[in-house]
């Protein structure tokens, strides 16, 4: 359906929308990074994930409002991107997205998800020896299914969806109860509150720079409110109900995150299974540990598949619009033999394809060789840690425009709401980058440097500081090379300039205005 046509929604409907986008599995598997990178100091745990919250907030306060900006054909962040900058800039954020971020979170979800069927066998009494090729071979097998679900039926997908989007805020009011509820129970040898200096684990000085250090990890988790922007135009009154479900929806994740993260820091425990060890009786903890774990395991999957559908769904549009290099020849080549649909959903899956071995020899082969998961750990910071510095360039771009009153839309939220969020946003994103960039070249002088990434296999931190540097590097040159590659290919295999053309790729033509326009998150 059209814009207009939209059925609008209320305050509560938009409201479980945010928190169904938002809420998934990073504080999982992120707790244990962050506090191993504020070497378990309680009040720089507890912190990372307040401080990664108040930006959180901030910047989907701001585009709360950036979301009104008009529709093109490739929508959401590359959307604003394009709209607040120029079609060189929209065009970077565009392809970079999808084929950058998407495409590396696709493949880390399925590696994850995969994690965690195999400790849940074990819970269960398999006993299995964890290997590297395990979750490698059946995160490959998860990630595959969801993007052919994705590709074939989006009707589907959503029916599970809307399951494990209510079963995933089980293992959290789990996580929470039992951490908060047991606080003076230590039944495991290195049980401990983090908050006071104990003898039986080590607990590091208060360190902002190791607050600022954590904030990748705790980000990954937070990242998905960019999704406030597909409920923007659909809710009744938006200018002053939407920002209304953000501070409200966003608060109440931001308390939520930073409760599991305090049952966590009271026991000094980074993941689910030693917060639940250490609160319980071995017995009791083993059959509830089952169960929450069964839980997190059906919510993994629901966010692998949501991701995965918004990846996917990504991957059609750029085919639609022709803005991937060779879309247009593929999408041709195989109408020739099939309907429109079909060949829509072949050349979606040819180009996941693509993307997939492309990342897969980046992420996957270095884990392989190094038999533990610091380097995919450490991949998942990179999408958000990038990106974030993004959203922060097309919310000062918005800025600046909305100040010289050039926008193109007349919808706006509280000046106050915006330019204090504003203030937070930008602020805090610019901390984060300066002072995490100095902290990614003083790492290379520590002695004593041990890294933080890892999460079921992670290689006891004996991923170097060297190597981490060069993972930055690497990914910050792939995230400015892939748009430049496809930018090549176009020109060559369609001669075709996508930079120079890039408005007459994606803005709607007026034939198109009242034709179906889904969202591109």
């Amino acid at each position: 359906m059209s814009e207009k046509t939209f059925k609008k929604v209320g305050f509560f409907v938009a409201l479980s929308m945010l928190l169904g986008s938002v809420v998934g599995i990073g504080i999982f598997f992120k707790n244990g990074s962050v506090g191993r990178a504020v070497e378990h100091n309680g009040t720089s745990w507890l912190l990372a994930w307040v401080f990664g919250g108040i930006i959180s907030l901030a910047a989907a306060i701001n585009f709360s409002e950036i979301s009104f900006l008009k529709n093109t054909k490739i929508a959401g962040i590359g959307n604003w991107s394009h709209k607040v900058g120029d079609k060189r800039f929209g065009y970077f954020v565009s392809i970079s997205f999808t084929l950058f971020y998407s495409g590396i979170i696709q493949i880390i979800l399925g590696f994850f998800t995969a994690e965690i069927f195999f400790h849940w066998l074990n819970l269960l009494g398999a006993n299995i020896k964890m290997e590297m090729w395990h979750s490698l071979v059946l995160g490959t097998v998860i990630s595959f299914i969801f993007i052919i679900l994705n590709i074939v039926s989006i009707k589907a997908s959503g029916v599970f969806q809307v399951i494990t989007t209510i079963l995933k805020f089980l293992p959290l009011i789990a996580t929470i109860l039992v951490g908060l509820i047991f606080v003076s129970t230590h039944t495991l040898e290195d049980g401990a509150n983090a908050f006071v200096p104990n003898k039986t684990k080590k607990i590091g000085e208060f360190s902002f720079a190791n607050v600022i250090a954590a904030l990748p990890a705790v980000l990954f988790a937070y990242d998905s409110f960019i999704s406030v922007g597909s409920i923007g135009k659909r809710v009744k009154n938006s200018e002053k109900t939407l920002p209304k479900v953000v501070l409200f929806g966003m608060i109440t994740i931001v308390i939520l995150y930073s409760l599991v993260a305090l049952s966590a820091i009271l026991h000094n425990q980074g993941s689910i299974d030693g917060i639940l060890k250490d609160s319980l009786s071995p017995s009791v903890s083993n059959a509830i540990n089952t169960t929450v774990y069964s839980f997190l395991l059906i919510s993994a999957l629901g966010v692998s598949n949501g991701l995965i559908a918004s990846y996917v769904q990504q991957i059609d549009f750029h085919i639609k619009s022709n803005t991937l290099a060779g879309a247009k020849k593929v999408l041709n080549y195989f109408k020739k033999s099939m309907s429109q649909h079909v060949a829509e959903m072949v050349s979606a899956f040819i180009y996941c394809f693509i993307m997939f071995v492309f990342w897969s020899l980046i992420i996957l082969l270095p884990a392989m060789i190094l038999n533990n998961d610091q380097t995919i750990d450490g991949a998942s910071n990179m999408p958000t840690y990038y990106f974030f510095i993004i959203y922060g360039i097309v919310i000062l771009l918005y800025t600046i425009k909305r100040v010289k009153n050039k926008l193109e839309t007349s919808k706006r939220i509280n000046n106050i709401l915006f330019y204090t969020a504003a203030f937070f946003s930008l602020g805090g994103i610019l901390v984060l980058t300066i002072i995490s960039t100095y902290l990614i070249f003083a790492d290379l002088f520590k002695s004593d440097f041990k890294s933080s990434w890892g999460v079921f296999l992670g290689g006891d931190g004996d991923l170097s500081a060297l190597s981490q540097f060069f993972m930055y590097l690497g990914y910050l040159v792939l995230l400015i090379i892939i748009p430049i590659i496809n930018w090549a290919l176009k020109l060559w295999i369609d001669k075709e300039n996508i930079v120079k053309d890039f408005d007459k790729f994606v803005e709607i033509e007026e034939v198109e205005k009242n034709q179906p326009l889904k969202q591109n998150y």
